[in-house]
Parts: structure tokens; C-alpha cells; sequence
């Protein structure tokens, strides 16, 4: 009561600070109003003459200076005078001002107008209606009315907000994609605006593409389906955003229907020059998920599912030239620039069932590619973490692959690269996801013919060339600390032209080779005039193999030191062709033959003083590499002399030929082993062979036990 009785009083005077005034009394026909700041009874003609007055006085009033209208819709902003009002909204409130300056630009890029209408009577040079926008990162419904609700074809709104971004200050041109399924064929990032970021709600915010694309044929050789988002900008960034493809990904492969394409098209004779970055993104169900035609691509963190490789690198041809549609495939000239295809990061990535592989770099100038870093990418019912070349400063790290049907790593070419803590492994022996070989050095000659098609073995028609994307060389590589299991062939199957200066150090094996035991290795090495070394590799399994490590070619140094097996396992530790095998025991036996003798070695000459009957003999004689070039090795011999009291000789094959020009160059010492004799004797170099040399008390038949090293020279 005491508020009523307040807001009374305050009513009753006519303005602030005046007293309060009496009501008067009602009359018949009156109302109660205000004439002269005197509260009295008016009549009702009075009354209407005075609205009326009001009403025109305002209607006039409005026409000079109001200057605020609510439209129905935006088409409702034709009605207004852009000369009398400014501003306008839309029953959601959405806000329009009137802009006086020169749109044309603006209107070029959004045809649908969702950001710029015309004003009536106004050409677009001078002013429009703009739309007023939400903080300082727009979204795609509320500043674009896209619906988001996978029925609504939205392409044409998200390709409007993508242009509207060209009116945002460089850094800060940041679309908001709203949790929801927008529907959109194809967007395109266009040249003339760079640095776009898309901004989603992680796996909530979805664009979904629902075309086909169209399958190429061989009177068409090069793919013709567009991809969901073709990039030509520089600094693309798109985070916490899922692209995905509502069509049978079979056909997207067959039809090599893309997901994102970053290419910069800046014309003939021009680097391709593309900065992007792609974060805890989801893309699935595409051809290739990322296809990067041009400079360096950051991937960090999300998701790939069910596309043929995630992501293809791609250091391009010139553009310029050739049917719009297809610019971001393949030209005809290479590009020169040694130092341009670099920066490539792909890190804490999930990649789910590929039906090639992670990452493949195997076009024609794969070769260019420099410092390429892969970290801590998840394959489950994986394929390759990488097929193709390695450029040149590669590192992979870090990386699992679990029941692959295919190589873990199919390599056509490196240098200076390194290959670490990768965990390879088929689903078990015999299993259905478990591959010929773990990881293929291919030669080059058979990866130049183009990518693999789905099973990783055909040349792909559509892509045929002779470049120099994958050389199949290798240079200054180290292979370190990973462990592979489940291969039906060789684990590590080198095929490559050459390897120089490669290590592999610190392998695990499991079961391997289990198809046909007797035929295969954990390394089988098939390249030519190559250097390797195989260090603290260990072999853990029942199946007897036909080696550990195994050498195809005799001109190749392959030195490997400190292998182990499971006990029991009886694989030998080297096979094929001569390996350096440090520290472990090996066994020869000479031939026993008189004079010069004329087999191959190992043979013993009967040399100066020794009786041929009975002839003398040799055990089976151990040795071993020391180092890569001092061997050691001992057994036991027997011999008699034709005269007592002389020197006797035998001259000894050696388990490694040697071309002695010094007797220094070989020592060693042998004392008899019969019982009650005391006679010693000595090891020297001679020739090609080792010279047992004894001073003889009789002629009778004597054991003797030596002992020799020798340098391979």
C-alpha cells in the first residue's frame, strides 16, 4: 500500500518537484487528462482531435528522424527508405545497418546475400544493408541461418560465411562451425583470403558431403570428382571440425573422391606455397581424407576412418593451365625447388581401418619432400603407416600399426632419415590380417610406375610415370628400438637398389617367417653394393629360420653385431651370401689335400716335412669377427713329420680370404695335445693362407691344439 500510495503521488504532479494535485471530480463524457499542467476533465471530442494531432505530429516525426524498423524477413529490407532509416530487424533479432560505402566487392562474393543486401534506390558502390554480426567469431547459423540438421542443403550459407571472411582483419577471420550435420557438397577456400580458421565443436560439428563423385575410365585418365573442400589459401586452419562422406566409401575410392584438397593455384611457373593447419579433426569415409598438393601441412590429433590413405603428400607439378575443375591434380612440369616441399607434421592421430595406409608420398616428386615429422599414429586394423619416398630429414616415431594385411612401412627411397619405436604386427600366424612382409625397401623401378592401387601390389593406370619420386636408394638411415610380429615372409624384406650407410639397431622379432621357415629371414637384404649394419637385433620364436639375417648379393658389407634368438631356437644366425658377424661362433672345416692342391679353399696343403700317410686331419675349427676386420680362430689338427728332429709345415685355408704380404699380419701359437709331449709351435701369415710351423722330435703321429688371429686384408 505504501508503494501505491507513493507512485499515486508522484503521478498527480505535473512535473518533478511540483506539489501533488488534487483529482477532480468525473463528468459524463470526460476523461481524466492533462491541459496546461492542470489535471481536468477533458471532453471526448478533445480528446480525439488531440490523438489525431499526436498521430500526425508523429507520423511526421518519423519520416525525419526515426530511424530504427522491424522487417518481417530480409526481403522486407527493400521496403524501407535507406535515406530515413539506418537500421533493421528480423524477428530473431538479427541486425542490419545501412552502410554507406562501396559493397561490389563484398556482393561479388555473396551471391545469396546473407551478409549484404541491397538498398533500394542505392547503388551497390554506395551503400547496402549489412548484416550486424555476433562477436568476433561469426557462426554459420546464426550469422549465416545455415540449419544444420543433415536435411537442409547448407552449402551455399557455409560458402558465403567462408567469403565473408575476406572482411575480417588478417588473424582474425575465425567461422564458428555449430554443433550439427550441414550438409555441403563441395566449399572452396578461396586464393584471395588467407588465413580462414574453422572453428568446430570437436566431433559435434560436422560438414557432410554427399557426393559421389564420378568414377574416371581410361578414355578419361585423370580422376574428375571434385573434393568436399578444395583449399587454394595460404594458412587454412580447421580445428575441432569433422568432414565426413555420406556415401559408401567403396565408391568414393573407386570414384577418388577427396575430402580436403590444399593446393594454392598462383599460376604457371609459381611455387605452390600452402601453410595449413588441421586439428582435432575428424575425417571419414573419402578417397584420401587430406590430399596436400603444395608446402607445409600441420595434422595434429583427431581421427580418420574408413579412407583409402588419410593422407597423401603431393610436392605438385605448375599449375596454370588445363580444365578448371581438375587444377588441383597432377600438371605436366616438375616443379624445380629442391627446398619447397617441407614442414609436413602428423602427430596423435587415430586412423581406423584405411584401406591403404596412413600417409603415402609417392608421386613423382616425392623425392623433394624434407623434414618430414609423423609421431604417435594409432592404426587398428591398420594398413602401411607410410608408403613412398622419405625425402630427405624424415623422422617416424612413435607409431603403432595392429593387424595389418599389408606392410607396416613400404619405403621406395630416404635419405638422413630416422625410423623409431614403431610396433608393427599381422593378427597371429595364419591370421586374416597378417602380411607377407612387415616392412619392403622397394626398388625403384617398380614404385615409379606410379602409387598402389587398394592391395598395395598394381601400378595405378591413372597415375603412370617415369619420375624420380621413388629412386629406391637409401642413405644414411637409422631403423631403432621397434618390434614387429606376425609375417608370413621375410620381417624386413629389402628389394631396394641400394642401401648406404644404413643401421638397424635394437629389432625385436616375433614368430615371423612362419609360412615356409626353412625359406625365409627376419632380415632378408637384396639390394647391391650396399653398407649395413644390424645391431642387438633379438629373434623370439620356435620356428627354425633360414637365418636371422640373411645377404642376397656378394658385394655387399653387411656387418651385424649382437643378435640373439630364443634358447633353444636352432636358426642360424647368418645365411646367404658372407655377412660380419661380430662376436658370435661360426665353424668351417678344410679339405685335406697334398701339394698346391687344386679345390677351393678351405683346403690344407700338406706342406714342407709332412708325412701323407697317414694324411693329416682337422676338426671342424671355430671362429669368429672380432671386428669388422680382425677374425680369431682355433681347433685342433694332427700330423706327422717325414724327418724327426726338423721343422714341420701345414699351410691352413682361412674361414675369410685374406691376402697376407706380411708374416706379422697373422699370429698365433698351438702346443701338442698328446699325452707326455712337449712341443709347441707357432702361427704365422703366408700368402692366402695361415703357416702352422713345429720343430718335430720324431715322426710319430701327434695331436695339437691352436690358436690364431688374423686382419682381413
Amino acid at each position: 500500500m505504501q508503494e501505491v500510495s507513493r507512485e499515486t503521488r508522484r503521478a498527480l504532479k505535473a512535473k518533478f518537484g511540483d506539489p501533488a494535485q488534487d483529482l477532480p471530480s468525473p463528468q459524463e463524457s470526460s476523461y481524466l487528462g492533462w491541459r496546461d499542467g492542470v489535471l481536468v476533465n477533458r471532453p471526448d471530442t478533445e480528446t480525439s482531435i488531440a490523438a489525431a494531432e499526436a498521430a500526425a505530429l508523429a507520423a511526421q516525426a518519423a519520416a525525419v528522424s526515426i530511424n530504427l524498423k522491424r522487417v518481417p524477413d530480409k526481403a522486407g529490407l527493400a521496403a524501407l527508405n535507406p535515406d530515413v532509416t539506418k537500421l533493421a530487424f528480423e524477428p530473431d533479432d538479427t541486425g542490419w545497418d545501412l552502410k554507406e560505402q562501396d559493397f561490389s566487392a563484398a556482393a561479388g562474393f555473396d551471391v545469396n546475400q546473407h551478409m549484404v543486401y541491397p538498398a533500394t534506390g542505392k547503388l551497390i558502390t554506395q551503400a547496402a544493408w549489412y548484416r550486424r554480426q555476433k562477436g568476433d567469431r561469426p557462426s554459420l547459423r546464426d550469422a549465416f541461418k545455415a540449419k544444420g540438421d543433415n536435411v537442409a542443403d547448407d552449402m551455399a550459407a557455409l560458402q558465403d560465411a567462408i567469403y565473408w571472411m575476406e572482411f575480417y582483419p588478417l588473424r582474425s577471420r575465425v567461422l564458428t562451425v555449430d554443433p550439427g550435420l550441414f550438409r555441403a557438397d563441395y566449399l572452396e577456400i578461396p586464393n584471395e583470403i588467407t588465413g580462414i580458421q574453422l572453428v568446430g565443436n570437436h566431433w559435434n560439428s560436422n560438414i557432410v558431403c554427399g557426393d559421389p563423385g564420378t568414377a574416371p575410365t581410361l578414355a578419361e585418365p585423370v580422376p574428375v570428382s571434385i573434393p568436399a573442400i578444395l583449399n587454394k589459401s595460404q594458412e587454412f586452419k580447421m580445428d575441432g571440425v569433422a568432414l565426413i562422406s555420406s556415401v559408401a566409401n567403396s565408391t568414393n575410392w573407386t570414384n577418388r573422391k577427396n575430402g580436403l584438397v590444399n593446393m594454392k593455384d598462383p599460376g604457371l611457373s609459381t611455387t605452390a606455397d600452402i601453410d595449413c593447419i588441421i586439428n582435432e579433426c575428424r575425417i571419414a569415409g573419402f578417397y584420401r581424407g587430406i590430399y596436400n598438393k603444395g608446402r607445409s601441412i600441420v595434422v595434429r590429433g583427431g581421427h580418420f576412418a574408413s579412407c583409402d590413405y588419410a593422407i597423401e603428400l603431393d610436392w605438385p607439378d605448375y599449375f596454370g593451365v588445363g580444365d578448371p575443375l581438375n587444377e588441383y591434380l597432377p600438371g605436366t612440369n616438375q616443379l624445380t625447388d629442391d627446398l619447397g616441399n617441407r614442414g609436413v607434421i602428423i602427430e596423435d592421430v587415430r586412423i581406423h581401418s584405411p584401406n591403404g595406409g596412413a600417409v603415402l608420398n609417392a608421386r613423382k616428386n616425392a623425392h623433394k619432400l624434407r623434414n618430414l615429422r609423423m609421431s604417435n599414429i594409432t592404426l587398428d586394423i591398420g594398413r602401411r603407416l607410410f608408403y613412398g619416398h622419405l625425402g630427405r630429414g624424415s623422422k617416424i616415431h612413435d607409431c603403432v600399426s595392429d593387424m595389418s594385411p599389408l606392410e607396416v612401412l613400404a619405403l621406395t627411397g630416404g635419405e638422413d632419415f630416422i625410423i623409431s619405436d614403431i610396433i608393427g604386427k599381422g593378427s597371429g600366424k595364419a591370421g586374416v590380417y597378417t602380411p607377407q612382409n612387415l616392412v619392403h625397401f622397394l626398388p625403384g623401378a617398380a614404385a615409379e610406375s606410379g602409387y598402389p592401387d587398394a592391395d598395395g601390389r598394381v601400378s595405378d593406370p591413372y597415375n603412370s610415370g617415369t619420375g624420380l619420386g621413388t629412386t629406391g636408394r637409401f642413405r644414411n638411415g637409422l631403423i631403432t628400438d621397434c618390434e614387429f610380429a606376425y609375417s608370413e615372409q621375410h620381417a624386413i624384406r629389402d628389394t631396394s637398389s641400394q642401401m648406404d650407410d644404413v643401421t638397424f639397431a635394437n629389432i625385436k622379432f616375433r614368430d615371423v617367417g612362419f609360412s615356409a621357415p626353412a625359406s625365409y629371414r627376419c632380415f632378408s637384404f637384396g639390394s647391391q653394393n650396399s653398407d649395413i649394419r644390424v645391431i642387438n637385433s633379438e629373434f623370439m620364436g620356435t620356428d627354425t629360420l633360414n637365418g636371422v639375417v640373411g645377404n642376397n648379393f656378394g658385394n655387399n658389407r653387411i656387418k651385424v653385431s649382437g643378435p640373439e634368438k630364443s634358447i633353444g631356437n636352432n636358426t642360424p644366425w647368418i645365411a646367404g651370401s658372407p655377412i660380419i658377424l661380430i662376436g658370435k661362433r661360426q665353424t668351417y672345416q678344410p679339405v685335406i689335400v697334398t701339394g698346391a692342391g687344386t679345390v677351393p679353399d678351405p683346403y690344407v696343403v700338406t706342406g714342407t716335412n709332412i708325412a701323407t700317410s697317414p694324411l693329416p686331419t682337422v676338426s671342424v675349427l671355430d671362429w669368429a669377427y672380432e671386428d669388422d676386420d680382425w677374425i680369431v680362430l682355433g681347433g685342433r689338427f694332427t700330423a706327422a713329420v717325414i724327418s724327426a728332429a726338423s721343422d714341420g709345415e701345414i699351410d691352413l685355408a682361412l674361414p675369410v680370404p685374406s691376402t697376407f704380404t706380411q708374416p706379422y699380419q697373422a699370429y698365433g701359437s698351438f702346443i701338442c695335445s698328446t699325452a707326455g709331449q712337449n712341443i709347441a709351435g707357432s702361427v704365422t701369415a703366408s700368402g692366402s693362407r695361415l703357416k702352422l710351423r713345429w720343430k718335430a722330435p720324431n715322426t710319430s703321429n701327434y695331436s695339437f691344439s691352436f690358436s690364431a688371429r688374423y686382419r682381413k686384408l
